[in-house]
């Protein structure tokens, strides 16, 4: 009889947390709690050893800081709520710093992952048939939020596009499991679902990793001179994405409140400009949490933010604006974090990042480059660290993916362990 391997099922239990994470994300409890499991007994099986890695230690510092901070609210409640809701932060890199002895293969959380989001898209289909169009639009019951119910389609997106490199990565190395009859309908279905979450940040980085990941291939196949003309073509495909009517109002309505806030930035703030659209509503949320960012360096303690900002709004007279909910963040991490727990907390959180896309370079971890390059970016639009959606989806992958580098022989990894730690 055939014996299945501990790594066989943990990462088939990893796959099953990708996937029900996908369509029940308050589940997540549970599903750390499983995990525990697998820990303690690989530990007592000697299956696990325990050595820490950098990029993990620094996302526990991001929590640690952001239990400092509650020692500085205003609201012990809200801050309790936030420093519950960012646990994974502390969780994940806890868990995934007991190294597998032997190879850990990340087909079950990929294939897990991409049973996630056809269920998830699948929910969304049901979804838009209870969609009204008189006041959404044709167009509109079937895109955004509407399409994407459970996550942000920002978030949403970002799932999309870990779990395609992840299988395309996994084909060309022609991991077990990885084959062409199911990879390619779903990534003609998951590029639809892509496209119908209309998120302009995930359009943006997608087109921004076509045309460096193209660039890459022309320069190995053709040579420089044909990159170079390659690049000079590279804006019609830009030209062609955004010639799409809805994409094309977004470009427009953007392009207009730059265009107002440059010419009178105090006017665009002080106006009801910013209660029109996505694109005036940042610019104002940006301009307000900067400010109160210069005033508190040491920021103003973890669940203030949303106070302070409603608070500034009120003194430029957005008062309309400081009642809506979409004012709960700044829509940019980077001036969340910072305004949240300080210079420190911006400082750590630039760490994760700078030091989790050196991790992936060295270790040749292309998805995990790819995966915190899309953080990288995400943050200057969206508060991605912010939702349950990023919390769990950033600091599980961000720790899988580097336990799976250091458990693969021959990947350029070299083992932290207590004793060697700098």
């Amino acid at each position: 009889m055939r014996t299945v391997s501990f790594q066989s099922l943990f990462s088939f239990y990893l796959g099953c947390v990708a996937l029900l994470f996908c369509v029940a994300p308050k589940s997540v409890t549970l599903l750390i709690v499983g995990m525990l499991f697998f820990v303690i007994f690989g530990y007592i099986k000697k299956k696990l050893v325990f050595s820490l890695s950098r990029p993990m230690i620094f996302l526990a510092l991001l929590y640690i800081a952001y239990l400092i901070g509650v020692a500085f609210t205003h609201d012990q409640a809200l801050a309790s709520r936030y420093v519950e809701n960012k646990l994974s932060f502390l969780v994940f890199p806890l868990l995934f710093s007991f190294r597998s002895k032997e190879p850990l293969t990340l087909s079950g959380p990929l294939i897990g992952l991409s049973l996630g989001i056809v269920a998830a898209s699948v929910i969304g289909f049901i979804n838009t048939l209870d969609c009204d169009e008189w006041v959404y639009g044709p167009v509109g019951c079937y895109t955004g939020s509407i399409i994407s119910p459970i996550h942000h389609p920002t978030y949403f997106c970002v799932f999309i596009l870990v779990a395609l490199s992840g299988n395309w990565i996994s084909y060309s190395r022609k991991e077990k499991g990885f084959l062409l009859w199911w990879l390619l309908p779903f990534t003609l279905f998951a590029l639809l679902m892509y496209v119908l979450c209309f998120s302009l940040a995930g359009l943006l980085f997608a087109m921004i990793l076509f045309v460096v990941l193209a660039g890459i291939f022309v320069y190995r196949k053709f040579g420089r001179r044909v990159l170079i003309i390659t690049c000079c073509c590279s804006p019609l495909l830009f030209i062609a994405i955004f010639s799409i009517p809805r994409l094309k109002l977004d470009i427009i309505n953007t392009k207009n409140a730059v265009s107002a806030y440059m010419s009178d930035p105090v006017k665009f703030v002080s106006s009801d400009s910013g209660s029109n659209n996505g694109d005036d509503l940042r610019l104002v949320m940006w301009t307000v949490a900067a400010q109160k960012f210069m005033e508190n360096p040491l920021g103003v303690g973890t669940g203030n933010v949303d106070a302070h900002l409603r608070g500034r709004l009120s003194t430029y007279g957005q008062h309309g604006l400081a009642g809506k909910e979409e004012v709960d963040n700044p829509h940019n991490q980077y001036l969340q974090t910072g305004l949240e727990i300080g210079v420190e907390g911006l400082l750590i959180l630039v760490l994760i990042i700078t030091s989790s896309i050196r991790f992936a370079w060295k270790h040749k971890n292309w998805l995990l480059l790819i995966l915190m390059s899309s953080l990288a970016f995400n943050c200057l639009f969206e508060s991605m660290l912010q939702r349950q959606s990023g919390i769990v989806f950033y600091s599980f992958w961000m720790c899988l993916l580097i336990a799976y580098s250091r458990s693969v022989p021959g990947s350029g990894a070299t083992p932290v362990n207590l004793q060697s730690t700098p």
